[in-house]
This record gives C-alpha cells, sequence and structure tokens, in this order.
C-alpha cells in the first residue's frame, strides 16, 4: 500500500532547482536515445571487463581495453552530452576523470539518478511543470 505524505516541499537554490528540473525533463525527452547510448556503454565497459575495476589512477594510454570498446565508450559519451545538452559539464568531468572509463562511470551515475527522478515525473508523483509556490 502505497500512504503519501501529501504535498513536499524542497527548497534548494533557485538555479540548481532549474538546472535538476530541466535535466530530468531533457532526460524525459531524449530517454529512448539516452538508453540507447548507455547500453552501448555498459556492454563495452562488460566486453572490456572493467565495469567494476578501480581504474582511477590511469590514463586512456595505460588502459588495456580493445580500441573499439574505447571508441564506443568515448562516441556515447559525446552522444549524451549533446543530447542532454551537458557539454561543458561533461568536459570538466573528462579534464578531472583520469581516463575515460572513470568518465564513463560518472555519466552513467548522473543518468541513473536522472532516470530515478524521471520515473516520479511519468508516474505523476512529481510535477515538475508546475510553477513553484512563492
Amino acid at each position: 500500500r502505497y500512504n503519501s505524505p501529501g504535498e513536499i516541499k524542497i527548497e534548494a537554490l533557485d538555479s540548481v532547482g532549474e538546472d535538476v528540473n530541466n535535466l530530468v525533463l531533457r532526460y524525459i525527452s531524449q530517454s529512448n536515445n539516452v538508453e540507447h547510448s548507455v547500453k552501448l556503454i555498459d556492454n563495452a565497459l562488460g566486453a572490456a571487463r572493467v565495469r567494476k575495476e578501480d581504474l582511477s589512477r590511469m590514463s586512456d594510454s595505460g588502459l588495456f581495453i580493445a580500441e573499439n570498446h574505447l571508441n564506443t565508450i568515448k562516441n556515447q559519451i559525446e552522444e549524451i552530452s549533446i543530447l542532454m545538452n551537458l557539454s561543458k559539464e561533461i568536459n570538466l568531468v573528462k579534464q578531472a576523470s583520469p581516463n575515460s572509463v572513470v568518465t564513463a562511470k560518472v555519466v552513467l551515475a548522473l543518468l541513473k539518478q536522472l532516470k530515478r527522478i524521471s520515473d516520479y515525473q511519468t508516474k505523476g508523483m512529481l510535477d515538475l511543470a508546475r510553477e513553484p509556490s512563492r
């Protein structure tokens, strides 16, 4: 049984709230394309057997990953950055990450959280289109 607490008001900086709101709505509108890219990245990570490996101390050149898997990871990260309009943010992650696998894991973690929030929106448990009350 689902017991709703009623309406919950979450307060955050307006700019942060707007960014999250826009990202969730963008994720919903691009979910098929984004999920396709996620699947390709996940398959490449699995095929390269690096899904659970700690590669935080290696550069791309030090990774023992087939070039086709590494290219798939890089290309799909780029595709996601375009689909989600996150090029600037993902470039910052790339700069801070030691390699493309770590970047991919960060991007996948973000998308997992966006999917969770978008599920609330699509099930009607969240209303991101509503104007905030002041």
